[in-house]
């Protein structure tokens, strides 16, 4: 083979992503995984294998000797892929969502995990990209609504299937905090009971909604008791665009007047701007202060409410800017 030096480089890659996924989605649901080189440019996930051009295998292997490993949104992305699109079937002619939950799982979850957790300076700029790409390229008819992308032809149906798409789930997972363990919980159940079958966005917003359960000899009877996440951000998903925001004011006041370097409780107002209805949902901002090693930073959410959305955090020191 023409890159059979690089060989070492994919098993050993294939490994580590496979630890990676075991625990948060279960088994696999084929038989095997193979990296199959092709001789023209190609970057497929297939039921068991990924197919992938040799200049693909040439690019992403030269930089993830530079960088120490293959980057997210490569092998990762198609292998999670034997999950959604080959385990668990997206009807395109009613609205692909398998490339938003790839692309959440592998190109964005990765640099999470890396950064250490979803308020990582890394994360957070993964996600401010994302936001950046799409209002960059996406416009006028090119912007659909998420439930309407089927399929990549351009750049943004990229930005608006993947990128946005992806967006959509991490504030599907933002909405159920502070029980994060419960959204990959439902997540894990969710796959598992839809392996072979048709799933649809509809499927994805019975999972996260309210239950209680009814009894039943294993507990499995139970009943919804309300909307869940999908209702509340389904502007997101059914309008096109993203929504306009700008800050109102933020002000901080010591939470002791005789300790102006002591706690301070952070009070952050933002309107939304956005033509139309508004979106509403939650708005994660990060507060920071200090410098250097003793450089700090507390997240928080603004709630919104019609047009405006006030967030309160507390904070150990006076704080130098909101994001």
């Amino acid at each position: 083979p023409r890159h059979q030096q690089f060989a070492q480089l994919w098993l050993d890659s294939t490994e580590e992503t496979v630890k990676r996924y075991a625990p948060i989605l279960g088994a696999y649901p084929h038989p095997k995984f193979d990296v199959v080189e092709n001789f023209f440019q190609s970057g497929y996930g297939m039921p068991s294998f990924t197919l992938l051009g040799d200049r693909v295998i040439e690019y992403v292997s030269a930089k993830a000797m530079r960088g120490g490993g293959i980057p997210p949104g490569y092998l990762d992305h198609e292998y999670v892929h034997g999950w959604y699109g080959n385990g668990l079937f997206v009807d395109y002619m009613r609205g692909n969502w398998c490339e938003a939950i790839t692309t959440y799982l592998s190109n964005y979850y990765a640099v999470e995990l890396a950064g250490g957790g979803p308020d990582s300076p890394e994360a957070v700029d993964h996600r401010r990209g994302v936001m950046e790409r799409f209002c960059l390229r996406v416009h006028g008819e090119a912007d659909i609504p998420l439930r309407a992308f089927i399929t990549k032809k351009e750049d943004s149906d990229n930005d608006i299937g993947y990128g946005k798409g992806s967006l959509f789930f991490h504030m599907v997972r933002r909405a159920t905090q502070p029980d994060d363990a419960a959204w990959w919980r439902t997540l894990a159940t969710f796959t598992k009971d839809h392996v072979g079958q048709v799933v649809l966005w509809q499927d994805w917003a019975k999972a996260w909604r309210p239950k209680v359960g009814l009894g039943g000899s294993n507990g499995e009877i139970s009943m919804e008791t309300g909307p869940g996440p999908f209702e509340a951000l389904a502007p997101w998903l059914d309008r096109p665009g993203l929504p306009l925001y700008s800050l109102k004011f933020a002000t901080a006041a010591p939470l002791d007047a005789a300790a102006p370097e002591g706690p301070h409780e952070v009070q952050v107002v933002v309107d939304e701007t956005t033509p139309g209805a508004p979106f509403g949902g939650a708005l994660p901002i990060v507060v920071y202060g200090g410098e250097g090693e003793s450089a700090w930073s507390v997240p928080g959410v603004v709630t919104m409410k019609e047009r405006e959305g006030t967030a309160r955090v507390r904070v150990p020191h006076p704080p130098t800017r909101v994001e």
